[in-house]
């Protein structure tokens, strides 16, 4: 922690430490003395009580120890501050909401991947089906759409990622052809390079463009054989330029939990889960590097572009033991959606002869803003799935300020959202209605009271 200094003009005397009960006089040594501490510790006093004023209603968990661990900067907060509020919060009403049920089928969303606002107010949102990209004016009017299902040159196969270049054109990332696709933000292709290209075996989970034709990225590797159980195969940061990729260094990858059946004609069917109740690794691009976190305990590490840990974001908050009361609330939470006996038989078994871990995960997503700020996602104890279907989702957030070195405290969004952009405005939520109809929504932040 931190706190302002005050120059005295006096060396190396500590103020506020003068006690006397002499009587002098008003004009003696000490006595002029005296009247001149007294005058700097009034000044000191009043310059310390500006500086808490200007902070109305303080939180002293909003601001972590600092401290230097081996060149790495561990930034350590206090578990209240996972009771903390942020001094602002997300509008109650969207600001502007793309999306329709049913009509044009350009406003009409299946599997949104990503999305990002221009510094014009221009929304760009990235769809896995139909017309991959659609712009959107401020007012959210439909601007133009480019990009088609495909193989060929400016055509993507899974678009998963989309970015904002420093000159204003997009880069969409498809992680089914391993290629990177600069765009004009009208849609005419400027070019495409595919430096990880050789990366088919692994998942990739964060990329980032480091050169004109080179990336690093954050790659998880499969087991290795086909054996029913957990699995908890390494995970890599590599950087690439078209051939092999060079790796940099290895972490801690997710479970895995692998189940095999006999199939017809003597094939072999096997079924692979991420269960979110097991550690995932979770992993986002920064500017300079990636930030991943395990997901057990409140701790995130931003790895640089060379693959070392360089900073660390932690929480002194121990993990929530995977009790038979969570148990149980999952199996409630799964009976809730069973139409028949059979049904509800079948989900009562599995529950029953699931592997369950020791520990439930503390974060269960990770998400970088346009602040370069870090948004943790605490767990609820029954999650529900996301937006996207992949992973779950989170209803408070943790924001970390890393160039202020403190937190912004908890945020809360709504129910069946996920944050898909942020800046120092606001957010872009993708959310699902009660038909489970995609939108993404634009939400600026509005501050919060100092009364609550």
């Amino acid at each position: 922690m931190r706190f302002p200094a005050f120059a005295t003009g006096w060396g190396d005397v500590p103020w506020g430490m003068i006690v006397t009960n002499e009587v002098v006089g008003a004009g003696s040594a000490v006595g002029r003395y005296c009247r001149r501490w007294v005058a700097v510790l009034v000044v000191a006093v009043a310059a310390l009580s500006t500086a808490c004023a200007d902070r109305t209603g303080f939180d002293a968990s909003l601001e972590p120890m600092v401290r230097d661990s081996a060149g790495v900067t561990i930034l350590e907060f206090p578990a209240a501050v996972l009771e903390s509020e942020a001094h602002f919060r997300l509008s109650e009403e969207p600001e502007v909401r793309l999306g329709v049920m049913e009509g044009d089928e350009a406003l009409q969303f299946s599997t949104v991947r990503d999305a990002l606002r221009t510094p014009e107010g221009e929304i760009v949102v990235l769809d896995a089906r139909g017309a991959p990209v659609r712009r959107f004016g401020p007012d959210g009017a439909l601007l133009g759409t480019f990009g088609a299902l495909g193989g060929g040159p400016g055509e993507f196969g899974v678009p998963a990622s989309i970015s904002l270049g420093p000159e204003g054109t997009l880069t969409v990332w498809d992680s089914r052809t391993r290629r990177f696709s600069e765009f004009e933000p009208t849609g005419e292709l400027v070019r495409e390079w595919a430096p990880l290209r050789e990366m088919m075996s692994v998942q990739i989970l964060a990329t980032l463009p480091t050169g004109p034709n080179e990336a690093a990225a954050i790659v998880e590797g499969f087991p290795s054989g086909v054996t029913d159980g957990l699995h908890q195969p390494p995970a890599s940061v590599v950087r690439a330029s078209g051939g092999p990729a060079d790796t940099l260094s290895t972490l801690v990858g997710s479970t895995i939990v692998l189940h095999s059946e006999a199939g017809s004609g003597g094939t072999l069917m096997v079924a692979m889960q991420r269960p979110w109740y097991h550690p995932q690794l979770l992993a986002a691009s920064a500017r300079e590097g990636f930030w991943t976190a395990e997901g057990v305990r409140w701790e995130a590490e931003h790895r640089s572009l060379e693959g070392a840990v360089d900073r660390v974001i932690r929480v002194q908050s121990e993990p929530r033991p995977f009790d038979q009361g969570v148990r149980n609330r999952l199996l409630e939470s799964s009976l809730e959606g069973a139409t028949s006996e059979d049904q509800r038989q079948s989900i009562r078994t599995t529950h029953r002869d699931r592997e369950y871990p020791e520990l439930l995960p503390s974060v269960i997503d990770l998400f970088i803003d346009a602040e370069d700020r870090v948004w943790l996602g605490a767990l609820d104890l029954v999650p529900r799935n996301h937006p996207s279907g992949v992973g779950t989702t989170a209803e408070r957030w943790l924001i970390v300020d890393l160039a202020r070195e403190r937190a912004e405290g908890m945020l809360q969004t709504p129910p069946r959202s996920r944050p898909l952009y942020a800046d120092a405005e606001g957010v872009l939520l993708l959310t699902l209605d009660e038909f489970d109809v995609p939108y993404v929504e634009w939400r600026p932040f509005v501050e919060t009271p100092a009364d609550g």
